[in-house]
């Protein structure tokens, strides 16, 4: 059909809807009423937000930096960062003697792999999360930054001492503080018998299967640390944390943190352990598996190669709290 001045009319654009315009993005999209697709336009995502997570060189860079600029942290701030961080362990660990390790003591033996998934899944979990995502100086975690740091020469074998040692007196007094309000507020009142039966096993146990397993427990902290570290937003900072977090708790592995909160716990039930016989062997036997561990973590050393040359940093973000 032809028009007054006798031209053939040009064939209009056909405007694009929905999904379709936002894949062939804005430049072919028609000028004409453009509100009606920029949400679609706006809601791709960029190659940068794709990629949730850092790359393994980035990951480590990361680390590495970061246990640089704690090691120049004031005392203060690393005490505050240390104590959150023992009570957030004791927080965790509270949770799970509270939900799984109410479950009756017949349930328990007839059931185990129901109590061991209960006892993993809720609880524990919370605890390193929130060291991650809120920020804390933890013990079981700075065994890996420290050694980190020692390999790529940010500071000697003392600034690992200091590092360790600060973080677990500081955790321990963190566990301590937390231990006084939830005896001063009774929260275990009537539910005291599962913690006394757990830290009397733990009592009881050798000091090398304490050992071995305080090295099997911290080579998954390590690994729940450097995930949640690599991931970008919070849903992936927490399952990152979660699944190795709930693997060796479920396993019956020894986290000396926790043990520091649970031994005094039980200690002011009444389970009537000694103070100077036996309840510091399990957090000490457990630590002592800390510090080989960091060795089982040494696939991340094979990304020291790829991360930025002399500058341990590798990328100008920041993959998550310490």
């Amino acid at each position: 059909m032809e028009h007054a001045n006798g031209k053939l009319p040009s064939k209009q654009p056909q405007p694009l809807h929905g999904l379709q315009a936002a894949l062939h993005g804005r430049n072919n999209v028609p000028d004409t009423d453009p509100l009606l697709f920029t949400p679609y336009i706006a809601a791709v995502p960029t190659p940068q937000e794709v990629n949730g997570c850092a790359s393994p060189p980035q990951n480590y860079a990361w680390h590495t930096s970061t246990a640089a600029q704690k090691h120049g942290y004031p005392w203060p701030k690393l005490a505050v960062l240390g104590v959150l961080a023992g009570a957030y362990i004791g927080l965790g660990f509270s949770l799970c003697t509270l939900v799984g390790g109410q479950l009756s003591a017949e349930t328990r033996h007839d059931e185990p792999g129901y109590f061991n998934l209960l006892f993993g899944i809720y609880g524990f979990p919370m605890g390193l999360t929130l060291c991650v995502v809120a920020g804390a100086d933890l013990f079981t975690s700075n065994c890996m930054y420290a050694t980190f740091a020692v390999a790529e020469g940010r500071y000697g074998l003392l600034g690992a001492v200091r590092c360790l040692v600060s973080s677990y007196l500081t955790n321990l007094v963190g566990s301590l503080l937390l231990v006084g309000l939830m005896v001063g507020g009774e929260v275990y009142k009537g539910r005291s018998d599962f913690v006394i039966e757990l830290a009397h096993k733990k009592i009881a146990s050798s000091f090398g299967a304490t050992l071995c397993k305080g090295i099997l427990c911290n080579w998954l902290v390590c690994l729940a640390v450097w995930q949640g570290n690599m991931a970008r937003d919070l849903a992936g900072k927490f399952i990152g944390v979660f699944l190795p977090n709930s693997a060796f708790v479920s396993m019956g592995f020894e986290h000396c943190i926790a043990n520091m909160y649970l031994i005094p716990l039980s200690m002011a039930l009444g389970s009537g352990i000694s103070v100077a016989r036996r309840a510091e062997k399990p957090t000490q036997s457990t630590a002592c598996g800390y510090h080989p561990r960091p060795m089982g973590h040494s696939e991340s050393f094979a990304h020291v190669q790829d991360a930025a040359p002399g500058t341990g940093t590798g990328t100008e973000d920041s993959f998550g709290s310490r």
